[in-house]
């Protein structure tokens, strides 16, 4: 029994220890977990008492891999977490172009339940009638743990092509049953179109490894179809690589700050254009689900005053994350800096406030099918502001006052 019991202790020191040296480095916490002192001893203390009193046998390997997660939950950081090589391979999944399931985008809302934020076209999960703003209670009949990371929840709905995925959802007031057979999704991150004669429209749903050719492709086609306005539609795109941010913020900018990262230590990192750029007016859709990189681009287009940000105000995400890879295989997803706009605005739990704010008709919140460039009010702003723009008004002036006859 002791000897079990200390196996399962050298188990859990070997993973805090070993984590620990690799994130913390060699320091005062690093001292404290020692072999001879007291985090040691009470580790194999619990070991003892789990092996003589838990009813079932101990999974070591299963006790070891949670205290991993749990020292890095213990931070208290949403955006930091331990993955073992299993969920560091979903997490790397999650990032390709290219994927089998039913297509849909979700983000978490308040209570930690991931909510649908983007049906793309021509998928299965459009094909069974899912919805933006769904709010997933279940899938395959097991209930979500609000707790659970969302790559993981995203990745029970992900599967092999051909099987059957069953989700339960709240819509309104209601719950809702739907089964969608996956397959093979590709991912199409920019749509473009010209709105009317002169104004180009570019909706971008997440800052991917190959966003910025197709954004730049998008860009040329639509100056080459006349475009002398652009809306960059933003809206539910909760970020994604710094990089694809900074390289679009540079094709609309001129020379200049883009953004600048500080970590913990005061050392700044900064981002800039250079000159060459599209000179072209611009809007820019927000909402309350456009976060981290999207908030990036918006808030130097804001502070370099290149553009009008037209919705409601944004996520609020302003610290940045690196994958450091561990020897077990895993890896750590791990918050290394805050990062600022242009102007210094730390936007982390403020968001950015857009310089026209207007919500969706109330109808259209409650059924997102209702949405059409006609209902789509946001959109109808950014247009006007646009044409205000191109064609501004010339301002009335008073007419001067007759002399009375005398």
């Amino acid at each position: 029994m002791k000897r079990t019991s200390r196996i399962l202790a050298a188990f859990l020191l070997v993973a805090i220890v070993g984590t620990s040296c690799f994130f913390i480095g060699r320091s005062t916490m690093q001292n404290k977990i020692d072999s001879k002192g007291p985090i040691f001893d009470l580790y194999e203390e619990i070991g003892t008492l789990l092996n003589q009193s838990y009813y079932k046998e101990v999974d070591t390997d299963k006790v070891a891999d949670g205290a991993l997660h749990g020292m890095v939950e213990a931070l208290g950081d949403p955006y930091t977490q331990y993955m073992n090589s299993e969920e560091l391979a979903e997490y790397n999944a999650a990032s390709e172009e290219s994927y089998e399931g039913i297509g849909v985008q979700v983000s978490k809302d308040e209570q930690g339940y991931p909510v649908i934020i983007r049906v793309f076209a021509n998928t299965p999960a459009e094909q069974t009638g899912l919805q933006v703003n769904d709010r997933i209670l279940s899938i395959d009949g097991q209930a979500i743990d609000p707790e659970q990371e969302l790559t993981v929840i995203s990745n029970r709905i992900r599967g092999k092509k051909g099987t059957e995925v069953t989700l339960v959802v709240q819509r309104n007031d209601q719950k809702k049953e739907f089964k969608a057979e996956r397959s093979e999704i590709a991912i199409q991150y920019v749509e473009s179109k010209m709105l009317n004669k002169e104004i180009g429209y570019i909706a971008l749903s997440e800052f991917s490894l190959n966003c910025i050719e197709e954004f730049q492709t998008a860009l040329q086609d639509l100056q080459d179809k006349g475009a002398q306005a652009l809306i960059l539609d933003l809206r539910s795109n909760p970020g994604g690589y710094v990089d694809s941010a900074v390289a679009i913020a540079d094709m609309l900018l001129p020379s200049g700050k883009i953004v600048y990262t500080k970590d913990k230590n005061g050392n700044e990192q900064t981002y800039t254009s250079d000159a060459a750029c599209v000179d072209l007016p611009m809007a820019v859709l927000i909402n309350e689900n456009s976060a981290s990189a999207s908030e990036i681009l918006v808030g130097a287009l804001q502070d370099h005053e290149a553009a009008t940000v037209v919705g409601m105000k944004s996520y609020g995400k302003g610290v940045i994350q690196r994958i450091l890879p561990i020897s077990n295989g895993g890896g750590l997803r791990v918050t290394i800096a805050t990062y600022y706009t242009p102007n210094g605005r730390n936007i982390h739990g403020v968001g950015i406030t857009p310089d026209v704010e207007i919500q969706l008709p109330q109808e259209v919140l409650d059924d997102p099918t209702l949405l059409t460039e006609e209902t789509d009010t946001q959109l109808q702003k950014a247009v006007e502001v646009m044409q205000q723009t191109l064609h501004p008004q010339p301002t009335p002036t008073a007419s001067p006052q007759s002399t009375p006859a005398r």
